[in-house]
């Protein structure tokens, strides 16, 4: 049996950010052993089992309320942020 299996919990490699993990939760597993997942902020992506890491529901949800809980208090700040359309770094709000 796979490890993964879909609704499991985990920390997976997130394809926006470079090197970069986030929660998600497990949508499908392939035959050619791809990890289906939707991450906390509504990305899809397919994964390698070995940029996958499961964990449990509880520490998911944690995760999950501390990112947005830190998102809330960056609303306002100037911050430094890569422009996809360009890859440059540009300040904002």
């Amino acid at each position: 049996m796979f490890p993964f299996q879909p609704q499991d919990y985990v920390i997976g490699l997130h394809p926006s950010y470079v090197f970069s993990f986030a929660p998600a939760e497990v949508l499908g597993v392939f035959s050619n052993h791809c990890i289906k997942v939707e991450f906390y902020d509504g990305t899809i992506g397919e994964l390698r089992p070995e940029d996958v890491y499961k964990i449990s529901r509880s520490k998911h949800e944690q995760v999950v309320d501390y990112i947005k809980m830190r998102e809330r208090l960056m609303l306002g700040k100037t911050v430094v942020a890569r422009d996809d359309m360009t890859g440059l770094y540009k300040l904002g709000k």
